[in-house]
């Protein structure tokens, strides 16, 4: 075979190669309503519904097309390169070079315009080839077949069944992937993006993880007196009360749980007419403490009631859940009147040095440290400044770079930064542009 064919051999199996690529790639990751509306819009909507479903088969078979190509296109250029130049003849740097040019040509061919073209024209690439990838993955299935193969093989090595995917699994796949796109275009702010995720996340976790200790959960003791019931109402500040029989340690104990409005029409009656505390209280939920959070709530939905009673699996008290407990996994801290109104702390280290929460007002620090942070955004707080910049909650250890200042996270839930370590740096300039910022 004359060195023009080969070299034309191996530029034709690079092009094919990338256009695999890029089908490969686009099939495993692309907007599935952005592909529905383009095929709406050219009335082939039943070409999306086809696609969808044979997407894994569509990939495997341009991932195996690729393989191949790049086989062929090796194969070819390294005969190519050998029948101009006598193999004694190569040098350790020649080895070396071409390495490096085979990697830039395979890098480009089957990463750099995959990834552009995926982000640019996925929808239009998908609508016009997929016939194709479908008859290529019939004609590659000899060969596609090894991949069920391998992984029934591993399977049974470790154990795992066949995972099936439900209705639900492929709905909520779909909104994640709408959200994700949604929060990139800026048609989505942040905050919106982790309500989702905390609705979708519900399942993930279950009741014993929000609940209330046992320790830590005001009670009432079914004997108590009326005077001592209305003593622990004003001292709890408590809308509802479980009621015990002497001891809160099991289920049994339990006798229910007293709304503090159901006192308000007993007060108006004589005391000899009042009704006794085990008359006024109204059944209470027993629940697991390992209740998937989303059933948990759709059961306080069902039964139209607020709080149940955790125990575990001796059936002793855990602790108790509200449905308050759960819409903040969802929504984030709520604070109420309940709740004790702390003022934001700010601890001293050194001179260059300050750990604050992440509540503290951007003005506080301003005017008391003189740190020049923007003031006139839509945030308040060194926390809002913190996601602002980085369009996310932040994990702990990240560290945001502002002017002269340092921003370390020290503390961060799934939703807010609670602790901050402020720095001022000795080198730097200060700049009050967010835009300057840099993350780590």
């Amino acid at each position: 075979m004359n060195p023009g064919t080969l070299l034309t051999l191996a530029i034709l199996a690079i092009l094919v190669a990338s256009v695999a690529a890029t089908a490969a790639q686009v099939l495993q990751e692309f907007w599935r309503h952005k592909l529905e509306e383009y095929c709406r819009r050219r009335g082939k909507l039943n070409w999306f519904t086809m696609i969808i479903e044979l997407r894994l088969e569509l990939a495997l078979g341009a991932t195996t097309l690729q393989m191949i190509s790049i086989a062929m296109a090796l194969t070819c250029g390294l005969l190519y390169f050998f029948t101009l130049r006598d193999i004694e003849s190569v040098t350790p740097f020649g080895v070396m070079g071409l390495i490096g040019l085979w990697s830039l040509i395979l890098l480009a061919a089957n990463s750099w315009i995959p990834w552009g073209i995926r982000a640019i024209a996925a929808p239009s690439f998908l609508y016009r080839t997929w016939r194709l990838w479908w008859g290529v993955s019939l004609m590659l299935a000899p060969l596609t077949a090894g991949v069920e193969v391998a992984t029934t093989l591993f399977r049974r090595a470790t154990g795992k069944q066949k995972p099936t995917e439900t209705d639900e699994d492929t709905f909520v796949g779909e909104i994640r992937s709408m959200v994700s796109e949604g929060e990139h275009d800026g048609l989505l702010e942040p905050d919106a993006r982790e309500m989702i995720e905390g609705v979708f996340e519900l399942d993930a976790s279950v009741v014993g993880k929000v609940m209330t200790p046992r320790s830590k959960v005001d009670f009432v003791n079914a004997k108590v007196s009326w005077k001592e019931l209305s003593e622990i109402v004003i001292e709890t500040g408590r809308t509802r009360l479980p009621v015990v029989d002497q001891q809160f340690n099991r289920a049994g104990d339990v006798l229910g749980i007293l709304f503090v409005k159901d006192l308000m029409a007993e007060y108006a009656k004589s005391p000899e007419l009042r009704r006794k505390l085990p008359d006024m209280v109204r059944n209470a939920m027993i629940v697991p403490a390992t209740k998937p959070l989303d059933d948990m709530l759709q059961q306080f939905l069902d039964e139209r009631s607020h709080m149940a009673i955790v125990v575990d699996e001796y059936r002793s008290v855990a602790g108790v859940i509200t449905i308050e407990d759960i819409l903040e996994e969802i929504v984030g801290e709520i604070i109420d009147e309940k709740d004790k109104d702390e003022p934001a702390t700010i601890v001293p280290i050194n001179e260059q040095v300050i750990d604050v929460d992440g509540t503290v007002r951007i003005d506080q620090l301003n005017d008391e440290y003189g740190f020049g942070l923007p003031e006139d955004q839509d945030f308040d707080t060194i926390s809002g400044l913190i996601m602002s910049s980085l369009k996310s909650v932040p994990k702990r250890g990240q560290t945001l770079n502002i002017g002269n200042l340092q921003l370390d996270i020290r503390q961060a839930s799934r939703r807010m930064i609670e602790r901050v370590r402020v720095t001022i740096l000795e080198t730097g300039h200060s700049n009050n542009d967010p835009s300057s910022e840099e993350a780590t």
